[in-house]
């Protein structure tokens, strides 16, 4: 094994061919989640958390971030192929993310949830881990629901469904932002480890605007929802959205 490849070790992009203009679905997972991807475990942790209301039934010590893989190809027992958009394995926990493109359509569904986890199940059958699955836009709601199982027999059947939004990511990002600033000029000076976070947290918030995923805060409304004016970039009204939100 090469260098290269040790350092590549536990880092999967299936489908070479995908179209990640930050414009598409695809793009925006690759772009916007592949960099949260480079904070830190314990960061990207707390980070999970703000963004899913996790219970007991998810373990507290995750342990290190071991393998990612972008649009992975599993299948179920009937030979149906699924394609989950990001998988994340933990040492304790895997994470199975499904995204959609936009938060303004309700493009979700149980039955698709559902097949990811059961093929999860089955592709990772000699050593499975406990799952959580995150569904990023497309959301009709956000309460969160447990789901039954077709084809797997684990110990209750059943899997929760955490479900968030791109502005729900885009304000713990920016949370997270102001956070580090505040405790680097609180300490007038800054590491290296916090530097770069801020860095890493600054060129996330670029990604979102690069994709036109923009709110604002106007006329006394505590906060107006997330936009998506990739469309109609060139708009009056998407112009007049960047020069609020920028």
């Amino acid at each position: 094994m090469t260098d290269m490849q040790n350092i590549m070790e536990g880092i999967e992009i299936v489908g070479s061919e995908k179209d990640i203009a930050i414009s598409k679905e695809d793009g925006r997972t690759f772009h916007i989640l592949g960099d949260l991807l480079l904070l830190d475990d314990e960061t990207l942790k707390k980070l999970f958390y703000k963004l899913c209301n996790f219970g007991s039934e998810i373990p507290k010590k995750w342990g290190e971030l071991e393998e990612y893989i972008f649009w992975p190809s599993w299948y179920l027992p009937n030979k149906t192929r699924v394609e989950p958009d990001l998988f994340l394995k933990f040492q304790s926990l895997a994470l199975i993310i499904e995204v959609k493109r936009s938060d303004n359509r309700g493009s979700q569904t149980e039955a698709q949830w559902q097949k990811e986890v059961d093929a999860y199940y089955f592709t990772y059958s000699d050593n499975p881990l406990p799952v959580a699955f995150i569904a990023i836009g497309g959301n009709s709601n956000y309460t969160d629901e447990d789901i039954s199982l077709e084809f797997t027999n684990n110990s209750e059947n059943k899997v929760r469904i955490y479900k968030c939004s791109w502005l729900d990511i885009r304000q713990q990002t920016e949370t997270l932002l102001k956070d580090l600033v505040k405790a680097r000029d609180k300490a007038q000076t800054s590491d290296a480890f916090t530097a770069s976070r801020i860095r890493l947290c600054r060129r996330i918030l670029y990604h979102f605007n690069r994709a036109g995923l923009y709110y604002y805060r106007n006329f006394g409304n505590p906060l107006w929802p997330c936009v998506d004016l990739t469309e109609s970039y060139n708009s009056v009204v998407g112009k007049q959205y960047r020069l609020l939100c920028t």
